[in-house]
This record gives C-alpha cells, structure tokens and sequence, in this order.
C-alpha cells in the first residue's frame, strides 16, 4: 500500500533498492502493518552499512532517530557496541516464529523521492 501512495513499483528495477541509501531517501519496511510499527522513515545519516533515520512512532510523542544495519540486518548489537538495529515491532504472542522485529530484517528498500 505504501509503495502504491508513494508511486513507487517495486518490479521495475532500480525504484526501489536494497542498497545505496541516500541523505534525504523514503526508507520502506514490511510487515509492520499492526498500527503499532513502523511502515516509512527518512534517511537522515549513511556511514558505511549503519543508515540512520527519522521515524514517527504511534507510542511516541515526537519523532524518533532509528538505525539499521544493512550488512547485519539480524543483531541488535554488534560485540556490545552500539545498537545496531532498532526495534520497529512488538513481539506478540501471535507472532510466525520466524518473524522480523529489528530495522534491518523489516528493510523492504530505499526509494528516492520523485
């Protein structure tokens, strides 16, 4: 739904990309449709694999800075260093026991805007 709002389709190549973020970038993630994630965010900072970005959060007050880590999109935390990936979902009860809950697992892709 949000790539069809956003006029972005996914098939043609180079739309929508799993790489090569950039300052200023739409940040797209999936399966966070709950009304309690994250579904878009805003590239704010790339170094390196590390891309952080501006996100609204429905439990927040004000926007919230998250990162994600595009070379380890399943730890949290990299050898007790900083965070790594941010928690997007809430884990439920309900949940497939293979689901994503970190930034960097719910990566669905970069887009420029048009």
């Amino acid at each position: 739904m949000i790539r069809a709002c956003l006029g972005v389709d996914a098939s043609p190549p180079g739309q929508l990309r799993r790489t090569d973020p950039h300052v200023g970038d739409l940040v797209l993630f999936r399966g966070t449709g709950d009304g309690h994630a994250i579904d878009t965010g805003i590239v704010i900072g790339v170094r390196g694999p590390r891309v952080r970005f501006l996100y609204l959060h429905p439990l927040a007050p004000r926007a919230c800075i998250g990162v994600l880590n595009l070379r380890q999109p399943h730890r949290r935390r990299l050898s007790g260093q900083a965070i790594e990936n941010t928690f997007l979902r809430i884990k439920r009860r309900q949940d497939a026991p293979r689901s994503g809950y970190l930034a960097g697992q719910l990566l669905e892709g970069f887009a420029s805007p048009p």
